[in-house]
């Protein structure tokens, strides 16, 4: 097993251009739980990720998720289509 892969946790990240925002859907499966965090940048979604799911990420998931965050970002203010990777 990779040290990044984390089967407890995972986080789906799309972008909506129409209105210009970035969306998380964070999935606990631990305790069965869904959560969605919205935000226009990269930064104030990591903020508020990590605010909630410091305790149960792993520091390679994290950095994982700032990458596709700011990947999102990017793509958003260059007008092109986000594909989570």
């Amino acid at each position: 097993m990779t040290p990044y892969y984390q089967n407890d946790f995972y986080c789906l990240i799309t972008t909506c251009k129409k209105k210009n925002f970035i969306r998380v859907k964070c999935i606990n499966k631990i305790i069965d739980t869904e959560q969605s965090f919205t935000g226009y940048t990269a930064r104030d979604l990591c903020y508020k990720i990590f605010n909630v799911y410091s305790s149960i990420i792993n520091p390679y998931h994290a950095a994982y998720i700032g990458r596709e965050l700011t990947k999102a970002e990017i793509c958003l203010l260059l007008n092109q289509t986000y594909l989570q990777c």
